[in-house]
């Protein structure tokens, strides 16, 4: 279970509930999954995060899905059984997928990217930290974008006739 800030670090000594600064939410819980995105994405538990350990599938890397259009579901795929995983159970991400496109826990047990992306973003990358059973924190980082027919730009309005 989660430990709350009195499991955690300051400074390299252990807090407990009488130390003050240990009462601040900036600090780290040592459960590395129990922390919240805003603190696995500003650094805390770094020393634990296995890097690179997953993908998805099929591949979202270099991507350009299209605006307006559903994405084919694209499932955390272990790096190194090269198998579906189903032992992580939340993700966080930044920057912040485009609106309607989530990382989430499908019917299945499996993390994946779905939705049906409504704005159009340039090819860019995002880092995803997956929270994991065993207190297995991963991060790996994946790149695409959203546009209009083959170009990831915003659609040209059409002049209206006056």
């Amino acid at each position: 279970g989660c430990y709350g800030p009195g499991s955690a670090t300051v400074h390299g000594d252990l807090c407990n509930f009488n130390t003050p600064n240990c009462r601040d939410a900036c600090v780290c819980d040592a459960c590395p999954p129990c922390n919240t995105c805003s603190q696995l994405i500003g650094g805390c538990v770094q020393d634990d995060v296995q890097e690179d350990t997953f993908t998805f599938t099929p591949p979202v890397a270099g991507t350009r899905y299209s605006y307006g259009q559903p994405i084919r579901p694209s499932v955390v795929t272990s790096t190194i059984t090269d198998y579906p995983s189903r032992g992580y159970f939340d993700a966080c991400v930044n920057p912040s997928l485009p609106p309607n496109m989530t990382i989430a826990v499908n019917q299945d047990g499996f993390l994946e990217l779905s939705g049906t992306p409504l704005t159009t973003v340039p090819m860019m990358s995002y880092t995803v930290i997956l929270k994991g059973s065993a207190s297995v924190i991963a991060r790996s980082t994946i790149s695409f974008g959203v546009g209009v027919g083959d170009r990831c730009n915003p659609p040209t309005p059409t002049p209206t006739p006056t």
